[in-house]
């Protein structure tokens, strides 16, 4: 019984801080993991057509990434994918972060490593604190 407790506020601390970063994520990537069908600089220049490098007409449209921080629920299980290390497009798509209506650019926003980073460890210390 007070096994079984102690898993539950295990569970609880782990939801809470899933939570606390699905809330850091809103605050630092919400909205800017959009991007452009083509290479234009931003979400104003996302319109009309383009001829793709196998000369068929398409149109350009800023699509959203599956996994994202648009809302809580969309952090939550974004955060989900990365604890169990399906990490690397996130990861790619947040340090190419350049800014709202932006289009991403590789390497432009390293520091967002530092996030995920932490999320990690902090996450699977809880873990192995209920296993252990």
């Amino acid at each position: 019984l007070s096994a079984a407790k102690d898993m539950l506020l295990l569970l609880f601390l782990g939801i809470c801080v899933q939570w606390l970063f699905s809330l850091m994520g809103i605050a630092l990537f919400m909205g800017q993991f959009y991007h452009c069908t083509d290479d234009v600089p931003g979400r104003a220049e996302c319109v009309e057509t383009f001829v793709t490098g196998a000369e068929v007409l398409t149109p350009r449209a800023w699509v959203d990434m599956p996994s994202n921080f648009n809302d809580v629920g969309n952090g939550m299980v974004t955060l989900v994918g990365v604890a169990g290390l399906t990490i690397a497009d996130v990861l790619f798509a947040s340090m190419a972060v350049v800014g709202k209506d932006q289009q991403p650019q590789p390497n432009s926003s390293p520091w967002a490593v530092l996030y995920f980073i932490l999320y990690i460890l902090l996450y699977y210390f809880i873990i192995l604190n209920i296993v252990l």
